[in-house]
């Protein structure tokens, strides 16, 4: 009879315990956060200055137009040996039906060149510039829209990182100082949002325009940071 008892005792205090635990969970404050924003801006030197080539062509039949549009590379490549131009990297790619009741077709090129071939001699802006103008009149020539130039990293994603880890570190002081307006420090980083990254955003000063010696950046976070109050 007392073995039952027990038993029965033993059974009731493990089911009010159970409960309180679920009472407590259930009252548990939901944690304070403070969200921040960040933005940094970091800079390296380019490794090419990229152009590109739109060639639009019309005429009677869009198949026509098509067959015509298959000469486009050869002679782009003959103006640029014609005109002594030696880009890195020429890629022409394939054609495109832009409008077929206006019978378009689109065939466009992208055109590298490395700006270490610009920056290692003393003469390297005037030799740029030259070949910019080399560009222009082929383009001209051959009846077509041209871009550039737009500068480049054979692999952007450390510049990128490092953006990131800059604008990080941005938004840290504004979440701490609002955290001690609440009596409050930080406790750790809940997560981490990236809303933006820019390539060669003009920084408003005149002495620091993307060149071929330096591009940059930038990079904008949304940080949110658990808080908890201090005794």
């Amino acid at each position: 009879m007392m073995r039952a008892s027990m038993r029965g005792l033993c059974v009731a205090l493990t089911f009010v315990s159970g409960a309180l635990a679920q009472q407590q969970q259930r009252v548990q404050p939901e944690p304070i956060t403070i969200e921040t924003i960040g933005e940094g801006t970091v800079e390296a030197a380019p490794d090419y200055a990229e152009f590109w080539f739109h060639s639009m062509r019309t005429g009677g039949s869009v198949a026509e137009v098509l067959k015509a549009s298959a000469s486009f590379e050869t002679s782009l490549r003959e103006e640029f040996e014609k005109r002594g131009l030696t880009p890195s990297e020429l890629v022409v790619f394939e054609p495109a039906v832009a409008d077929a009741a206006l019978v378009v077709v689109a065939r466009n090129a992208r055109v590298r060149f490395s700006c270490k071939d610009f920056t290692g001699v003393s003469d390297g802006l005037a030799k740029f510039a030259s070949v910019c103008d080399q560009l222009r009149a082929t383009a001209e020539k051959l009846s077509c829209g041209f871009e550039g130039p737009v500068l480049g990293l054979d692999d952007p994603k450390p510049l990128l990182q490092s953006a990131v880890a800059k604008a990080i570190e941005k938004a840290y002081p504004p979440a701490e100082s609002a955290a001690a307006i609440m009596g409050a420090v930080i406790s750790q980083v809940e997560k981490v949002v990236m809303q933006d990254a820019t390539w060669n955003r003009p920084s408003g000063s005149k002495e620091h325009l993307p060149s071929l010696r330096r591009m940059t950046c930038a990079a904008t976070v949304r940080v949110t940071y658990l808080i908890a109050t201090t005794p």
